[in-house]
């Protein structure tokens, strides 16, 4: 592996851990249904002073690009690289493992306000959620994942907004441009795929596919044009 590899690699480790302490120590059981509190999160966990790059001299720029690599790869550990190979985990294991998942995903938003750019926060934010999808089964296990959109909404909303306070409520996200732009796209296929494949006619594929038009539809704003 190369320098970067490794260093991802050492980030991910320690985020993880500072997620699972997190998981355990917290009196929120319900992480997926409630958002976390800021205060949940540890000083330099939020603030990116990540022990493994204590003696690393970074660019912002840089700082901004790893942190999105490694909650990325944090992800992928928590739902595959974790997984025992062929085998299906128990509905215990993987809600343990969705809520990890939530943890991440609200330190990203949490964290926003430390990055360089402190707008691209919300791509990321979208990408983390957009690899969840990928790495769940559909419609069962995202669907036991899916309340965790459902009551972020405004999180995902909130896009050039870092400041909460500043944010009036109305989404200002547009189809056809980032955040949300290869996303729809992939949402729109994933629905057609569902719509038109008789061999996904069953309620558990359409009560998921009902949750994923209506967090569609209330991401964009009543004027969007698409």
């Amino acid at each position: 592996m190369t320098d970067c590899d490794n260093l991802i690699h050492a980030c991910s480790d320690y985020v993880l851990n500072e997620i699972k302490s997190i998981r355990e120590n917290s009196a929120n059981t319900a992480i997926l249904e409630h958002k976390s509190d800021v205060s949940q999160f540890n000083k330099d966990l939020i603030e990116y002073n990540w022990k493994p790059l204590e003696d690393i001299q970074i660019s912002d720029f840089n700082k901004d690009l790893l942190t999105d690599l490694t909650l990325k790869k944090v992800i992928n550990d928590i739902l595959v690289t974790e997984s025992e190979p062929n085998a299906n985990p128990s509905e215990t294991q993987l809600l343990h493992k969705l809520e990890l998942t939530a943890y991440v995903l609200d330190l990203c938003f949490h964290s926003r306000t430390f990055r360089k750019d402190r707008i691209a926060w919300t791509t990321g934010y979208f990408d983390l959620l957009g690899l969840t999808m990928n790495l769940l089964s559909w419609p069962i296990d995202i669907s036991k994942f899916w309340v965790y959109a459902e009551t972020r909404i405004e999180w995902f909303k909130l896009q050039n907004f870092a400041d909460e306070a500043e944010y009036d409520g109305v989404s200002q996200l547009i189809s056809y441009k980032p955040p949300l732009s290869d996303k729809i796209r992939f949402w729109n296929d994933l629905l057609r795929v569902v719509q038109y494949n008789s061999a996904l006619n069953t309620p558990q594929h359409y009560i998921m596919k009902h949750k994923l038009e209506q967090f569609i539809s209330d991401l964009l704003p009543i004027n969007e044009e698409s």
